[in-house]
């Protein structure tokens, strides 16, 4: 009896015990359900603060548009008492800076700046500090709670690297050793001498590339409507030695000339025919013509290309005359006689006159010049020079492939156009093309020359 009420209490009270930890079982899982609950809507709220931006002050803005000149901004935090903005400048360098609310900088990471939108104060110091060096692309900032803005700049005079730290208002918080000012100069001397080689190089290869290529500057002038119609066969077989064509500044005198360099060949010796067209000024400023120097042809014997050499029959006549009297109509054997008389040729541009011979051929009579024809001679050289100068010689490539022409005084149209009268307009165009390429006549101010 005794043993059963024990096993009755007994099984009562474990049945007691496991109602009791059910019990806490429950409450521990709402609690736990609760929680989580609780951090879901925590990270609700932080996905709505994400998606909200946070708003910069206007002072703070203003501040990273003045500094970091139009920066992404990819990510900013409200610090209560500051904001930490994260972006990337034009560089694609990464930037970290603190702000605080007043719009003062704090500090910010280490990065790189291109050197224009370095503050002036730091490049001024920098400048005085080291007048030779050839400064980086780039400078270093970094910025640190109550310190300014430290800059490092680099650079190099010669082949020493140079380098400095200079704070945000200009002054000096440390610097490199700079080389003696002898060595720096011998270094910056070389440099200047690597970029002159460099040049020079460029030019012979520019050079070599041209004059590589067969009576290019032939087939270049060839091109040109004005100096086409002077080469004649014969100054073609000459031409074809022309290796290079240049114009340069008169020294002590603003004119320019103009030079042909030629390589060895079976017609003159010389290896260079210049010509200088020297001006001067007036009262007004105005550059008038003053006066042409040519090289004289060196020509080789029986090779100048300018004259042709013709027979001519000298004397003779009637033996005696009325009355008996022999001899008086100047009779005797006729006398054959061999003279040069001139013939057209490109090489009468290098006449001292302006070639009056350089027409010679084309069918121009006195009469058709209204002005003296010299004069006509020296307006028409000059403006042929002035082609060379200004279109033919900077264009030459062009005028050799034949994409461009041109002439002065279309001494290259067809003959067929002149005689047409019957278009309307077609005299008018014609006036507004001369006037357009007009030479001024000696004495005369040329608007071209204001250039030189």
């Amino acid at each position: 009896m005794n043993l059963t009420k024990w096993m009755v209490c007994m099984l009562a009270g474990a049945l007691s015990f496991s109602m009791v930890v059910k019990a806490d079982d429950k409450k521990e899982d709402a609690k736990h359900e609760k929680k989580a609950e609780k951090k879901k809507e925590e990270k609700k709220e932080e996905k709505k603060d994400e998606k909200k931006p946070v708003a910069l002050p206007a002072a703070v803005k203003a501040a990273w548009d003045a500094r970091y000149k139009g920066a992404e901004v990819l990510k900013v935090e409200d610090k209560k008492d500051s904001f930490e903005i994260k972006g990337k400048d034009s560089l694609n360098e990464s930037i970290k800076a603190v702000y605080g609310a007043d719009g003062k900088l704090w500090s910010e990471s280490s990065r790189k700046v291109a050197i224009a939108n370095v503050p002036a104060p730091v490049v001024e110091t920098a400048k005085k500090w080291a007048p030779a060096a050839k400064w980086d692309e780039t400078a270093e900032v970094q910025t640190k709670k109550s310190a300014p803005s430290t800059w490092e700049v680099s650079g190099t005079i010669g082949d020493k690297k140079i380098k400095a730290e200079i704070a945000e208002d200009g002054k000096v918080v440390k610097t490199d050793k700079l080389p003696e000012a002898k060595e720096a100069h011998k270094e910056e001397k070389k440099e200047v001498k690597k970029e002159e080689k460099k040049e020079e190089k460029k030019e012979e290869k520019e050079e070599k590339d041209v004059k590589g290529i067969p009576a290019f500057w032939l087939e270049a002038l060839k091109h040109h409507d004005d100096f086409g119609q002077i080469i004649t066969e014969k100054d073609e077989e000459a031409l074809k030695f022309l290796v290079d064509v240049r114009s340069s500044k008169l020294e002590g005198n603003p004119g320019f000339s103009v030079e042909f360099q030629f390589a060895e060949n079976p017609f003159f010796n010389d290896k260079v025919l210049k010509k200088e067209y020297f001006l001067e000024e007036d009262g007004t400023g105005e550059l008038l013509y003053d006066h042409v120097e040519a090289t004289e042809i060196d020509w080789k014997a029986n090779k100048n290309l300018t004259v042709e050499k013709v027979t001519k029959t000298k004397g003779g006549g009637r033996k005696g005359g009325r009355g008996g009297r022999g001899g008086r109509g100047g009779g005797g054997k006729p006398q054959t006689i061999t003279v040069e008389e001139p013939v057209p040729s490109f090489f009468h541009f290098f006449s001292p006159d302006g070639g009056a011979g350089l027409f010679a051929g084309e069918g121009e009579e006195e009469e058709d010049f209204e002005e003296d024809p010299i004069e006509a001679y020296l307006e028409a050289d000059y403006e042929m020079a002035l082609e060379l100068k200004e279109r033919i010689i900077p264009n030459a490539v062009l005028y050799f492939t034949g994409d461009i022409g041109g002439d002065v005084y279309g001494f290259g149209e067809d003959d067929e156009e002149d005689d047409e009268e019957g278009e309307e307009g077609e005299d008018d165009d014609d006036e507004e093309d001369d006037e357009e390429f007009t030479a001024p006549a000696p004495g005369e101010a040329k608007p071209e020359c204001k250039q030189q």
